[in-house]
């Protein structure tokens, strides 16, 4: 609910309504504080290791109680988003608030590092070994079943923002999910002939569009991982007789026992689908990010309008070209707020490189690689690159 909260704020920047949910907000980080003191003192048969964590509590379907990963990421991701809320909003409490969440996200840190320590090292497929993050502390290597070890597993440290998607431990962590944990059962689908069903079965586990695997590749900018795995995904648990999609294949992919369409896996789907057209971070708003090279040789026009982004509500549509020598995007950025860095990516289908760039009918010499930079522009405009 925090995090709803506050990223609903972020979005729409409604003082008036957020004026009216502050208390709520610091009501329920304050109550994220208060349990977190719990584990700061002595306590029986501990080793320290959760010293500034949760106290131990369930996971979703698994009932045992332990110092789950993925609930300490997301609950101090709550409190990250809470703060920064209302550090925008210029609330009264919000040094208070951003110093407990930094010091929640450093207590963190320092035990998922202890855990990794006392783990032992898993192989990838080209034969080398890394480090890796259990899905709780206290637990030296694998976990049982898919939900604790995938699902809730080590990608939390990435998708909650934790720890920085371009750093080492990264690496290892999506090393480790694409070489083990995405294609070893129970935690993923069986590939019969792993060299072959590599690329139509990799990438994802037993309920595909669940868990956001896919999002620190992109926040990496590695668009092609990321384009297969949302593919892949979508199209093990779409199902035509209900138009829907489902929350998993079982026992094997193609077969469902169950019909019944999942609400939060479509909802993730429908994200990651924005997420190729308008992507953002902090301080950057992205188009074209993802889209697939092979849209661009389509001859219809590629667009989307009306997302709701947290620099205000942007669109953005690419005009084909049959000859492949230019391509056209017109980006409405409205007015935006907060001075993001703003790029317009070509994605040509031959891979082509941009030669030059018009916008608005005026050469523009700020361009680099696929990416046009278009900082400090507003309202509609038109860029046109040329190949």
């Amino acid at each position: 609910m925090l995090w709803c909260l506050a990223e609903h704020f972020l979005h729409t920047r409604d003082r008036e309504w957020f004026g009216r949910v502050a208390d709520s907000v610091i009501a329920g980080v304050d109550w994220i504080f208060r349990q977190r003191r719990r584990t700061m003192g002595e306590l029986p048969h501990s080793r320290g290791w959760e010293r500034g964590f949760l106290p131990a509590g369930s996971l979703e379907d698994v009932t045992e109680f332990y110092y789950w990963l993925s609930t300490n990421c997301l609950t101090w991701r709550g409190a990250d988003l809470a703060a920064r809320a209302l550090e925008v909003y210029g609330h009264a409490a919000a040094v208070r608030v951003r110093q407990e969440a930094d010091a929640f996200g450093r207590d963190l840190i320092r035990g998922f590092e202890t855990m990794r320590r006392h783990a032992p090292l898993v192989r990838l497929r080209d034969g080398r070994w890394v480090p890796q993050y259990p899905c709780r502390l206290y637990c030296r290597g694998r976990d049982l079943g898919w939900i604790r070890q995938v699902i809730e597993g080590a990608a939390y440290l990435l998708i909650s923002g934790l720890y920085d998607p371009r750093s080492r431990q990264a690496s290892w962590i999506l090393d480790d999910y694409q070489d083990n944990l995405y294609l070893t059962p129970p935690y993923g689908y069986v590939l019969r002939e792993p060299e072959v069903d590599l690329f139509n079965r990799g990438g994802f586990s037993i309920q595909p569009c669940l868990l956001a695997g896919l999002m620190p590749h992109l926040e990496r900018d590695e668009p092609e991982i990321y384009l297969w795995m949302f593919f892949n995904a979508f199209a093990a648990i779409y199902r035509e007789e209900i138009s829907g999609m489902i929350e998993h294949a079982m026992p094997e992919l193609g077969i469902s026992t169950s019909v019944t369409f999942k609400t939060s896996d479509e909802a993730n789907a429908v994200m990651w689908l924005r997420y190729l057209y308008v992507y953002w971070t902090e301080r950057l708003l992205h188009f074209g990010r993802a889209l697939p090279r092979a849209w661009f040789a389509q001859d219809r026009a590629v667009e989307l309008t009306g997302v709701s982004t947290p620099f205000g509500r942007v669109g953005v549509q690419y005009g084909p070209d049959r000859t492949k020598r230019r391509i056209l995007a017109r980006v409405d950025l409205g007015a935006l707020r907060d001075e993001p860095q703003v790029l317009v990516r070509f994605r040509h289908p031959d891979k082509a490189a941009i030669r030059a760039v018009r916008i608005n009918g005026r050469p523009w010499p700020r361009f680099e690689g696929e990416d046009v930079d278009i900082t400090g522009l507003s309202g509609t405009v038109a860029v046109e690159a040329e190949f």
